[in-house]
């Protein structure tokens, strides 16, 4: 018998003729239980011990046990459902997210050719400096500048 940490993102009644009902984790892997058995509730987090099986080559988990848990970080990859489910982060992994995004939508369309060294190094740089002008210090002193001159007097 298998465990996991699960947050539970929602659940769902048993389909028309079926027993099972079913719970999503937050982590995106689905638990079927019967519900005469197990209770869960969005958003909390339970320690559950679950049987696996293959059906038609998907792998289908029940859950046999539950236990209610205070919020801790699930053990199963999965983040708390809490604070809207992002995790607080760096100016710099955010620029690094905000660049990554950028030139994987680029390469994506064909704009800039990864076999090309110059111009993805190229593109990067270009990348960081507009988010640091656009949302880091260079921004934050813009917006302090712009906020000294912005007054009642409309000259």
């Amino acid at each position: 018998m298998a465990k996991a940490t699960v947050v539970v993102k929602a659940v769902y009644p048993p389909k028309e003729g079926k027993k099972q009902s079913k719970i999503l984790a937050v982590n995106g892997m689905y638990y079927g239980f019967y519900a005469d058995k197990l209770q869960f509730e969005p958003g909390a987090t339970y320690e559950v011990e679950y049987e696996s099986r293959d059906w038609e080559g998907k792998p289908y988990h029940t859950a046999t046990k539950a236990t209610k848990t205070a919020a801790a970080a699930a053990t199963n990859g999965a983040a708390p459902a809490t604070g809207g489910g992002y995790a607080q982060t760096n100016k710099e992994t955010q620029m690094h997210i905000f660049v990554c995004g950028a030139l994987n939508h680029a390469i994506g369309q064909g704009q800039i050719n990864v076999l090309d060294e110059q111009n993805l190094l190229m593109a990067t740089e270009t990348l960081k400096r507009v988010w640091r002008q656009s949302f880091g210090e260079e921004a934050k002193k813009k917006q302090e500048k712009k906020d000294e001159f912005d007054d009642e007097i409309p000259f």
